[in-house]
């Protein structure tokens, strides 16, 4: 599991035994830092229980405030120094800006939960500085076609309703925008409306307009235009699961950036489930792929059409799937954004997975085992079912792997799993000292 799905599943077990949560999340960096912004890691009164914003230096202090801010009941952000000159002087030459705040069943955890159990890709704008009415520790989220407004403990900002007065594109006089419960509802079919739509508030007691122009919700109650941002950036960031173009579900706009909203500081990001990775073969030398794949949190399938090897002793750690050859198409966990490695050393179960795999736009990269020639041959088997375009050629890695010098099964892994994170961050793949500091921090997100 990865990082989020890791805070998901202690958060539950930590208030199973009763304990009170606290959710840290890097907000900001300035200068060099282990993690970037949308980092987290989850602490109890018990100390550290998942995640991590650092590379061990930050997390007890973080323990250490979470009695205070379970007592209090308030977020707030903490900057570390971790320069020569900081307290921890740890010489790493940043700060990190941190931002704590207790966390319940409610309100902001049930958008991470909702991105773990779904799938789903969610933007998610967080208050870092407060401002204008917003507060440290409101967020606001892009959830199944609906922005909701809530903060870390579950409260509501506000109740607002709004009512179409003015028809356009599709969009029809007497549709409605509603703020229920911390969540904008839209009661009309069409989600898509671009007509102007104003409102008066319902019970927000302050009299404050909401308005919906050219398909942005603007919340002026406490949060200003942050919603318009959130939807802004919601066509590239949207679910891994709606078969969206490979470009879209990987989404290339940054991971987290700050904006300014008015009066008020926002970090905008996409939380991401899992990275998916499917596996086809079972044999010996898969095990220690899928072991690696799934270490480093990834979502990992592992299909093959023996039963006697696709067994959980042998992947532990894996989804598992037995099909034939014949059932491929249908049996073949994909997704969008999602990558394979073929490695079932059969030349017509091989053929038939990467013939399903390459006519599918929703896998981004598919790797094949083994030397060129034997790809070659792999090829004019898929090929015999039908012409692949260009850019279904251009998908397929053979041989698979990242030059390494690899000799045996556990390096051989390393190679592909480092090929696979390389195909998933989009990044160089060459050595960190060969590239210029400018070229390594504009790699991170920090410049």
């Amino acid at each position: 599991m990865n990082e989020l799905d890791a805070i998901v599943v202690a958060a539950r077990a930590s208030w199973a035994r009763g304990e009170a949560c606290v959710l840290a999340t890097v907000v900001g960096v300035r200068g060099s830092a282990y993690r970037r912004p949308g980092a987290r890691m989850l602490v109890t009164d018990a100390g550290w229980q998942a995640g991590s914003i650092s590379g061990g230096c930050l997390e007890a202090d973080v323990a250490r405030q979470a009695g205070f801010l379970v007592a209090h009941g308030q977020a707030l952000v903490r900057t570390y120094d971790t320069s020569d000159e900081g307290g921890p002087q740890l010489g790493c030459g940043g700060e990190v800006d941190v931002l704590l705040e207790p966390l319940t069943p409610h309100g902001f955890f049930t958008v991470l939960e909702h991105t773990v159990t779904q799938r789903a890709r969610q933007v998610v704008a967080s208050c870092v500085e407060s401002g204008d009415g917003a507060r440290v520790g409101q967020h606001v989220a892009l959830m199944n076609g609906e922005v909701r407004f809530t903060s870390a403990n579950g409260d509501v900002t506000a109740r607002l309703v709004a009512s179409l007065v003015v028809a356009g594109d599709g969009a029809r006089v007497g549709q409605h925008v509603a703020l229920v419960n911390g969540e904008v509802r839209f009661g009309a079919a069409n989600r898509d409306v671009t007509a102007r739509l104003v409102a008066s508030s319902g019970e927000s007691g302050d009299g404050e307009p909401v308005a919906l122009k050219d398909g942005t919700v603007r919340h002026r109650v406490a949060h200003d235009d942050v919603a318009g941002q959130v939807v802004a950036r919601a066509p590239e960031r949207a679910s891994v699961a709606d078969g969206l173009p490979v470009s879209d579900a990987i989404g290339d706009a940054p991971r987290a950036e700050l904006v300014q909203v008015g009066g008020a500081r926002w970090l905008v990001e996409t939380l991401t489930p899992s990275r998916r990775v499917v596996l086809v073969g079972a044999g010996h030398d898969v095990m220690p792929v899928a072991a690696l794949c799934s270490a480093v949190g990834w979502d990992t399938h592992v299909v093959d059409w023996r039963p006697g090897l696709v067994t959980s002793a042998r992947f532990p750690s894996a989804t598992l799937t037995v099909s034939g050859p014949e059932t491929l198409r249908t049996r073949l966990p994909l997704e969008s954004g999602m990558a394979a490695v073929v490695m079932a050393h059969h030349l017509g179960y091989d053929s038939a997975a990467l013939d399903v795999l390459l006519r599918d736009e929703r896998v981004r990269s598919v790797g094949l085992l083994g030397p060129r020639h034997r790809a070659a041959k792999v090829l004019e088997a898929v090929g015999a079912r039908g012409p692949l375009t260009e850019a279904q050629r251009a998908r397929l890695r053979a041989p698979v792997g990242l030059e390494l010098g690899a000799e045996g099964p556990q390096l051989i892994a390393l190679s592909i799993v480092a090929e696979l994170q390389q195909v998933f961050s989009g990044a160089s793949g060459l050595p960190r000292s060969l590239q210029s500091p400018d070229a390594a921090r504009v790699a991170r997100g920090s410049l």
